[in-house]
């Protein structure tokens, strides 16, 4: 993608911003309630929260047992989040009589809210200065840890873990509130809680109604949760400045240049590579027929979506702005440091570990045995090696119950013939084209054939599909030596595991070293900017803030917000055909819906994966949206943050008030919340 024009001025004021002083915008960052940069939130906005306002969001925010964000919005313990958090939970209860997925839910009264098994809500109640508490290295650090979590959990009656921050320059101990009993109220279809599917995620303009309702029970009773968001009576317009308190899962903004350029030059391009493979195999399957289209068609969009993800994650990496960016902050931060600070040689030697690194990493990445039979042939092996050693000596997971439930999945996989065949081939080739024929991988698979032919002949021969030759196999019953000669793909799933345990080694060794050196320059990155930055995000809760604000996009505008008229028209313009189409009660509720309602809107908001069902509040601390996503411009803020194109994408409480009430009915609900 050709470097845009736009992005000439950001790079002028990070250089500026990064080589003058070390904090950021104030529109930049994901904050910890308890190092939050008022001053500069006051100077920009104009607005400095009280302490009351803040612990009130902070006591009304919840992080999610399937891994997002939420927020309490009545006393009565009703939580919102986004429909893509409450999935796994929606799923979870869902059968083939009763689909909650495609047909959504509504309890009409609290009798009718369904309990979801091993779902839990965590509330931060309260979070401690331990730094001094935590003296010790390696692994007498992390006994340290979990005897001081395990002590203060039983002391406190909470949830207790420790959190680490600025790289472990400071460590907190953070309180949690956990409510184990939490019920499913509502949730839309999927199909506005994911309309457009994976052809429009990382999209913008979106058009989604991705929100659902939980609720905490206590005593089999809602929980009492006097502190909880009210819901915005005049919901949000373009400027207004906007807060988002969530949990974002993690960021790499204080990496290396080292790290930085292992993940440009090796990973990423390796991830992109073998999705890009597995898409293909995929692809020429469903060219077969409508019967195999439709079996791999999910899988497809899937990998699609991954190939977005990475793509906007490696336009970071090869715009020259952004990459100069980047170094301009290293540098500016090296340049504070005194000669004689042993942080200046870890940098060195992070940069030639990543050297190395990039090597063995090239080797195991491509050691490619892809597909279900593949699989089966490296879980068979790696279960054979760990049978041929005392149980003592063996790994959790191949001992007692754990190793009958892994022997008895064996007998249960699905194994599809050609396809299978086809990831095969696909694999061999993309091992070939990277490690070279001569490669000891590479000739053990090939021998002298093609890529192609191999794989054929080894779905032909292989018994692996037999579950009774896999129980003799394991029961010693087939000697081993025998069983490598016969069966190629055991053979090579050997080789692969052996080579992979070499390497690994190398890499663990590699990896503490530069932990320990990462630790010193994290140290001396605090020293020196102390609480004026904010620690990259570790799933837990901080607070970011910006403002509703549209963008420009080569010679277009986009908008800040859409709304219903979006929705209706992006449906009809594909014929009411998925993923673009909407249920039934959607399309017959249209003549009752007020078009004008607000769908969703984007904002400056500093965010990243866990922050989804953060609640998006306002001035007051009134909720006006629900994050759900970023446009595919913020898809490089992991490393750097970028407000120019970058957004948040939300959806508009508007739009969840509206629907209850005109789509769904949900009268109870809008009583609860303050609107009916």
């Amino acid at each position: 993608m050709k470097p845009r024009r736009i992005l000439l001025p950001l790079l002028t004021v990070l250089a500026v911003a990064m080589t003058s002083k070390p904090t950021p915008s104030p529109d930049e960052g994901m904050w910890p309630f308890h190092d939050l940069p008022l001053k500069l939130l006051k100077e920009k906005y104009g607005f400095e929260p009280s302490n009351g306002w803040l612990k009130h969001l902070r006591m009304s925010s919840v992080k999610i047992s399937s891994g997002g964000s939420g927020s309490f919005i009545s006393s009565e313990g009703l939580v919102a989040t986004n429909h893509h958090v409450a999935l796994e939970f929606i799923n979870q209860l869902s059968s083939v009589s009763s689909d909650l997925v495609e047909k959504g839910f509504l309890a009409s009264t609290l009798a009718d809210e369904i309990k979801i098994p091993g779902a839990e809500l965590y509330q931060l109640v309260q979070m401690k200065n331990i730094s001094d508490k935590i003296t010790k290295t390696g692994v007498a650090r992390r006994n340290l840890i979990a005897m001081l979590e395990k002590n203060e959990s039983r002391s406190s009656g909470h949830k207790c873990e420790v959190v680490p921050m600025h790289g472990g320059a400071q460590h907190f101990m953070y309180y949690y509130r956990v409510f184990d009993d939490v019920r499913l109220v509502w949730a839309p279809e999927k199909q506005l809680g994911f309309f457009g599917g994976d052809r429009d995620n990382f999209c913008y303009p979106r058009y989604c109604l991705d929100a659902s309702f939980l609720r905490a029970y206590e005593n089999g009773k809602p929980a009492q949760t006097p502190d909880y968001l009210e819901w915005a009576p005049t919901g949000v317009k373009e400027g207004d400045l906007i807060f988002i308190s969530g949990n974002p899962a993690s960021t790499g903004r204080y990496e290396t240049m080292g790290q930085l350029e292992f993940k440009r030059d090796v990973r990423v391009p390796a991830i992109i590579k073998l999705i890009e493979d597995r898409e293909a195999v995929l692809n020429d399957y469903a060219s077969l027929g409508h019967e195999q289209k439709i079996e791999v068609l999910e899988d497809i969009f899937s990998l699609r979506n991954s190939l977005k993800f990475y793509r906007g994650n490696y336009r970071s990496f090869v715009d020259p702005k952004i990459w100069s960016a980047m170094v301009a902050r290293e540098s500016a931060f090296k340049a504070k440091l005194p000669e004689s600070d042993p942080a200046l040689r870890d940098f060195e030697a992070i940069e030639k570990g990543r050297q190395i690194w990039g090597l063995l990493y090239k080797e195991t990445a491509f050691l490619r045995m892809d597909g279900s039979l593949g699989r089966l042939a490296q879980d068979v092996e790696r279960i054979l090696s760990q049978l041929a050693k005392p149980e003592n000596e063996r790994a959790l997971g191949f001992k007692g119950k754990n190793l009958v439930k892994k022997l008895k999945s064996l007998e249960e996989r699905d194994i599809n013939e050609e396809l299978a065949r086809r990831y095969l081939a696909a694999s061999f080739a993309t091992s070939k084209s990277v490690l070279g024929e001569l490669h000891p991988f590479v000739r053990t698979a090939l021998g002298d054939d093609s890529p192609k032919a191999a794989a054929n002949l080894m779905v032909e021969r292989t018994q692996l599909r037999d579950p009774q030759f896999i129980r003799h196999l394991l029961s010693g019953k087939i000697p081993l030596a025998d069983a490598l000669k016969a069966e190629p793909l055991l053979a090579l799933a050997r080789l692969k595991r052996e080579a992979n345990l070499r390497h690994g080694q190398e890499i663990n060794r590699l990896r503490e070293a530069e932990e320990k050196a990462l630790k010193r320059i994290a140290a001396a990155r605090f020293r020196t900017y102390g609480k004026t930055i904010y620690p990259d995000a570790t799933f837990t809760l901080r607070l970011s803030f910006g403002v509703v604000k549209g963008y420009e996009l080569g010679t277009t505008d986009v908008p800040a917000m859409t709304n219903l008229w979006g929705l209706f028209g992006r449906n009809s313009s594909f014929g009411n055909k998925a993923p673009f189409d909407l249920p039934k009660r959607w399309l017959e509720a249209a003549k009752n819906l007020d078009m004008d309602t607000p769908m969703d809107f984007v904002c400056t908001g500093d965010t990243t994966g866990g922050n989804s069902g953060s609640p998006v509040v306002n001035r007051n601390g009134e909720i006006v949206g629900l994050l759900f996503d970023g446009n595919i411009q913020s898809l490089l803020t992991d490393n750097l943050y970028e407000e120019v194109t970058c957004r948040s994408v939300c959806v508009d409480t508007r739009l969840i008030a509206h629907a209850l009430d005109v789509v769904y009915g949900a009268k109870r609900l809008l009583r609860e919340i303050g609107l009916n």
